[in-house]
Formats: structure tokens, sequence, C-alpha cells
């Protein structure tokens, strides 16, 4: 069936391969319309074969030559039938157990008793023929520490930012509840510590926060301003209880009461008001900060363990009280 590409057509025959060109400017134009629509393979294939002539109207013709037409269809004959896998890429399959005469039978090439002439005798991932294997050999990277804590970090930058956005209330005492509310931290697991990158920019006054550790610069960054830090202990429970106390509603419990350090190294922490602001140090100021964050906690409608325990133990002395004076 002819094809046509900018006015060039080519017919095939059983005996030649004719192009034509009409109103073609050059023969060039009419070679390169026809590598178009042969492709780069046609390209390669037809240069060597291809007999230029000219007709009386100025017509270029280009007839394939008769002697190299079976070289050609050698050439550009995908040889189906002929393919074959690589030399050495496949093996006859090898019948065992089938009789002496084919060299295979009785012991079936595995040789006479041993690990290897047994059923089953593929060791399991990482045997190394019982040698200590290499995952025994060698200690696991690095070691692991009981103490060691991982404290959320927070910039006084960013606290300023989250102050200036209104996303934080600096009039009232910020701790790490009102920190991962306002989302200044993410994913808080042993507490956060306040560290002083951006202390320059940090302009709030008479700001009171409380966390887990704060760093000197921040410290003094803050104080300039006449704001205070605390530094409380808190462990898994009662974390947990000031970052989401709706959990322990939920379940109808009780909020736990404040945890105090059990560790030497935390007990020497928290007791050092100088240097690190633990609330253990200066437990005048530390009630009074605490007072503070219960007064806050009460007004959003939350209940403590030491006030229920309190009332509780108001009612049973006015009972006894009570029954006293009716006996």
């Amino acid at each position: 069936m002819p094809c046509s590409e900018n006015n060039v057509q080519l017919t095939h025959y059983t005996h030649m391969l004719v192009v034509w060109a009409a109103e073609a400017r050059s023969s060039a134009a009419a070679m390169a319309s026809l590598f178009r629509l042969l492709g780069r393979s046609g390209l390669n294939n037809l240069v060597p074969f291809l007999q230029k002539t000219k007709t009386s109207a100025g017509i270029d013709v280009y007839t394939l030559q008769k002697e190299s037409r079976l070289d050609l269809l050698k050439r550009s004959a995908s040889g189906l039938s002929g393919l074959k896998p690589a030399k050495g890429s496949t093996h006859s399959r090898k019948r065992v157990g089938r009789g002496q005469g084919s060299g295979y039978g009785g012991t079936a090439g595995r040789g006479h008793k041993g690990q290897n002439a047994n059923k089953g005798n593929s060791p399991r991932l990482g045997f190394q023929g019982g040698q200590t294997p290499i995952t025994r050999l060698f200690p696991k990277r690095g070691a692991f520490n009981p103490t060691q804590v991982e404290m959320s970090p927070l910039n006084l930058s960013q606290l300023q930012l989250w102050i200036d956005q209104k996303r934080i209330d600096p009039t009232k005492p910020i701790t790490m509840k009102e920190l991962l509310d306002s989302r200044a931290v993410h994913g808080i697991k042993d507490g956060v510590k306040l560290l002083g990158k951006g202390a320059s920019d940090f302009r709030t006054p008479n700001v009171t926060i409380v966390v887990s550790r704060a760093s000197q610069s921040a410290i003094k960054a803050i104080e300039d301003l006449h704001g205070t830090v605390v530094c409380k202990f808190y462990n898994r429970l009662t974390l947990r209880a000031l970052l989401k106390p709706h959990r322990f509603a939920a379940k109808n419990r009780f909020l736990p009461a404040d945890a105090h350090p059990i560790r030497k190294q935390d007990w020497v922490r928290y007791a050092d008001w100088e240097n690190r602001r633990g609330y253990l140090g200066n437990p005048t100021l530390a009630s009074q900060v605490m007072a503070q964050v219960k007064q806050c906690r009460a007004e959003l409608g939350w209940v403590n363990r030491e006030d229920i325990a309190a009332e509780v133990r108001a009612r049973a002395t006015q009972n006894r009280h009570s029954a006293n004076a009716t006996n």
C-alpha cells in the first residue's frame, strides 16, 4: 500500500523498490523523506542497494538493484525461526535415581552418608557451618542508656513568634500543654527543653513558663524581662495527665498527683535553683507558680486528685465530729 509524507510516495513491488518525488526540489529532499519513512534501520539497510535514475520529466527514481534483493532480504528479515538461546544459558534436566546405567542411580550423585547425602540438608538462613555466626560475633552498634531522656526543643524565637501570632497567651502560665496545643512543639516524649536561640528577638515581659529543662541563656533572657522560669519533673504518667487530661476523664479516672524524681541525677538537677531553676531548690516560688497553674486548670474545668483527696478528708473529719457530738 502506498505511503506518503511531504509529497513523497513509496511503493514496494516484488522485484524493485521505486521512489518518486512529485515536485521535489532535489534528490536529497526525496532521500531524506524516504529515510524518515523507513526509519534509522532503513537508512542503514538501503543505502548500498539503491540506484538513482532520472526520467524525461525530471523525476528522480531510486530503484533497488536486482542482484542485491536477496542480500537485503537476508539482512532485513527477522529470522524468528532461527532464534535460539545463548550457548551455555540452558542445561538439560538431570534425572536421578533411575538406575545405575544413567550414572545417577543409587546415591543419585550425592555420595555415601553425611550431611550432604541426607534429606533436608539445607541449613537455616545465617548458618555458617557451626562456627559463631557474624550476627553474634560483633556487638550491636551503640549502647543503651537507661537514664537517657528525649526532650523536645523550643527556641525563644519560636516562642516569641507564637506570642506575636496570639497562639499563646503570655498573661497566663505557659506549660507544656499550652505548647503542645498551640503546636509550638510536636510529639512530646519525655518533656520540653527551652533553648536560648533567638534570645535577642525575645521581648515579651513578665512571662511565666514551666518546662522540664531550660538552658542558662534562655533563663537569663526571660528573667531580664522580669519573667519566671520553673523546671519541673514529670514522669510518664504525670506528663500524660498534663498533656491529655481528657483521656483520664473519659475513663472516669482522677488526675495523678505530682511525681517527684527518684534517680539521684534528677534530684541534683531539680534541686539546683541557682543554675537550672529546679522547682525543688525554691519550693516557695515553685508552689506559687504551681498554684497559678492549678487555678488556670480549675477555670478550664479540670479536677485535680489532690483537691478531691482534701475534700474527702474534710468530709470525713466533719462526719467524725458530728458522730462525737451525737454521742
